[in-house]
């Protein structure tokens, strides 16, 4: 299902067109000299990350340099997870910031749609058929910062091994006993 939304960003109109699965896609054929402001809200049933719970607010400012495009922003979401150790569930406030550059496809000398690193080890994005593709860049960050052994607190003590017991609220004899034979 494909949904176009034409959105007023600083008194221009501007097109975002979201495809599926948290494609976000920014036609810059348009794109003002000054530049222009992106905020939107992606409904959590388009992103396809099972840890994410409710909308996800991309900000950004994108400005137009020669052929090239800077997007400078920030992504916000929560994240639904499970402690590693004792299993009660948890939620994570994230906001992660962006600085990406884009240029025209005709710039580079492959023909190739991935990321390329220059001199200065910044990573450049290709703009293609006049659009910026953020949608795939901001659902890796997404997934890059869900940690593989989420936890609820540092001094989280997990759950008995023996009666299953959640030792953050509760003593057992098995951890006693396990006390002691520390000592």
């Amino acid at each position: 299902m494909i949904f176009d939304m034409l959105l007023e960003l600083d008194k221009k109109e501007f097109l975002f067109i979201i495809i599926g699965v948290m494609d976000l896609q920014i036609n810059v054929e348009n794109l003002p000299r000054n530049g222009s402001k992106v905020d939107v809200y992606i409904k959590e049933e388009n992103i396809s990350v099972e840890e994410i719970t409710g909308d996800v607010h991309v900000n950004a400012m994108v400005h137009r340099s020669g052929n090239s495009y800077d997007v400078k922003g920030f992504e916000e979401y929560d994240l639904r997870l499970t402690c590693s150790r004792c299993l009660k569930e948890i939620k994570q406030h994230k906001k992660r910031n962006f600085h990406l550059k884009f240029k025209k496809k005709a710039n580079y000398a492959n023909d190739v749609g991935l990321p390329r690193e220059n001199e200065l080890t910044e990573v450049e994005y290709i703009v293609e058929n006049n659009c910026i593709d953020l949608g795939s860049f901001l659902r890796d960050e997404i997934i890059i910062s869900v940690p593989i052994k989420p936890l609820c607190s540092e001094e989280c003590k997990g759950l008995c091994p023996i009666c299953g017991v959640n030792l953050n609220k509760t003593t057992c004899k098995h951890s006693k006993l396990k006390e002691k034979s520390l000592t």
